[in-house]
């Protein structure tokens, strides 16, 4: 196969007037990366269509890295940074925290029913495709939940709700129940 998958702009997060943005290296070239979020990108239906698309298992959550880490498994790549295409982004909301670990930090706060898909889908993709980079995918994948679940305990809102959604997600997970969930708690 071959060819372009996705071609993304440059994601700038931003939050009540507050603009995060990761330097760029080569901000006027493109380049091909792992993963990148379909939102503002352009895809080739063609190529899309050849991989089988999006993966159905998926809700919210890890659905376009799925879809980028299948392409590149197919010879597809993955390009960011078109030069002067920017996204502006909001990922949850942002607010402040005080805690005994850190004097202030800012999060991004998902609620309850984002947990439940976060946790099942990253260990979904983690077992799926961690073949593409073993040592990478585990630092990700498994670090980041495990970072989650630290996060619920310490400071996040709504603490017994993102419990119990985390310990459903790795249970569904486990029995392979898939796709959209109904919350009843």
């Amino acid at each position: 196969m071959g060819g372009t998958l996705a071609l993304s702009p440059k994601i700038i997060e931003s939050y009540d007037g507050i603009e995060l943005c990761e330097d760029v290296l080569y901000e006027n070239v493109n380049r091909p990366i792992t993963r990148i979020i379909t939102s503002g990108s352009i895809v080739n239906v063609r190529a899309a269509n050849k991989i089988g698309g999006w993966d159905n298992n998926l809700f919210i959550d890890e659905v376009d890295f799925e879809f980028c880490y299948k392409g590149i498994i197919n010879g597809f790549k993955c390009i960011n940074c078109i030069s002067g295409i920017y996204l502006k982004h909001k990922l949850g909301e942002i607010y402040e925290c005080r805690n005994p670990f850190y004097n202030k930090i800012l999060e991004n706060d998902h609620n309850y029913v984002r947990t439940y898909y976060i946790v099942r889908n990253r260990l979904y993709i983690w077992k799926k495709y961690n073949e593409l980079n073993e040592f990478i995918f585990f630092k990700w994948y498994i670090r980041s939940t495990l970072k989650l679940l630290f996060e619920i305990i310490v400071y996040k809102n709504e603490k017994k709700k993102n419990l119990l959604s985390y310990y459903n997600g790795i249970k569904d997970y486990l029995t392979n129940y898939m796709g959209k969930k109904e919350f009843n708690y």
